[in-house]
């Protein structure tokens, strides 16, 4: 399937090395996908998928990790070391090869009030890998440009929130 487009394949020639599998558990697009070592992850807003190479004929192998932890925004996801972080539809949350673990719970109803939800899917992330922060900037209600900043510090697992004078546009739509 095609990013955001869960009914379409226009994947290439399977005889040329690519191969396919239709991840239709629960019929939702792709959001969001990410190089994680070896393996591929690839999210829908409420599940997260990791795949294997198995070689011929399949090539790739999607199991699915999570079913109720996907991403709702593919500039949304970090990468430290080896952990991912990325923006869910109830939480921020970190994988670290092993488990998916949220780690927004004492800010998330602050966080989740500001959300612009109708434009979510625009949040992006940058991470500072010297001060190892986590910077998520997110539009917030009646606007779609980003005038939030949430930053979460990975040693210290805190977070911050800042105020964004100016728009800040998406990288995407």
């Amino acid at each position: 399937c095609g990013f955001l487009d869960g009914f379409t394949w226009n994947g290439g020639n399977l005889g040329k090395g690519s191969g396919s599998q239709l991840l239709v558990d629960d019929n939702a697009p792709i959001t969001a996908a990410t190089a994680f070592g070896p393996f591929t992850i690839a999210f829908k807003a409420r599940s997260m998928y990791i795949s294997t190479f198995q070689g011929a004929p399949k090539f790739w192998e999607f199991i699915r990790r999570e079913e109720d932890r996907g991403c709702i925004a593919q500039g949304s996801i970090g990468s430290f070391n080896n952990m991912r972080i990325w923006l869910g539809d109830d939480n921020v949350y970190l994988f670290d090869g092993n488990t998916v673990q949220p780690i927004a719970d004492r800010i998330i109803t602050r966080f989740i009030n500001q959300l612009n939800p109708s434009f979510a899917n625009r949040s992006v992330a940058l991470v500072d890998r010297y001060n190892r922060n986590y910077y998520l900037f997110i539009p917030v209600t009646g606007t779609s440009t980003m005038r939030k900043v949430f930053t979460f510090n990975l040693l210290s697992g805190t977070w911050t929130e800042g105020i964004i004078d100016s728009d800040i546009l998406p990288v995407s739509s």
